[in-house]
């Protein structure tokens, strides 16, 4: 837990929008106030590190029936396309606020 000094805020953090919620719920049970939340914000901290390619094959027989499947899959790291020095500029500004 932050307080702002600029606004008076307790700011708090979680794992999620439920997570929140159930400490607001907390608040208000446990100390007798009316919390309310104001809106939330992800900070995304994880990428795909680098490229990568799968593929899987299928081949079953069930009785007399044979079945087939192929998958293909590939994942591509989106961070070349990313300017983390304007993300962490951003994250910084979000936190003051």
């Amino acid at each position: 837990m932050k307080s702002s000094e600029d606004t008076g805020q307790v700011l708090i953090s979680g794992q999620g929008e439920l997570h929140l919620e159930i400490l607001r719920d907390r608040i208000g049970l446990e100390y007798g106030l009316v919390a309310e939340l104001g809106t939330m914000r992800v900070a995304y901290r994880e990428s795909i590190g680098q490229n990568n390619e799968m593929e899987i094959e299928l081949d079953k027989k069930i009785g007399t029936q044979s079945l087939f499947a192929k998958l293909k899959i590939r994942i591509e790291s989106t961070l070349e396309d990313i300017n983390i020095t304007e993300v962490q500029k951003q994250k910084f500004e979000a936190e003051d606020d």
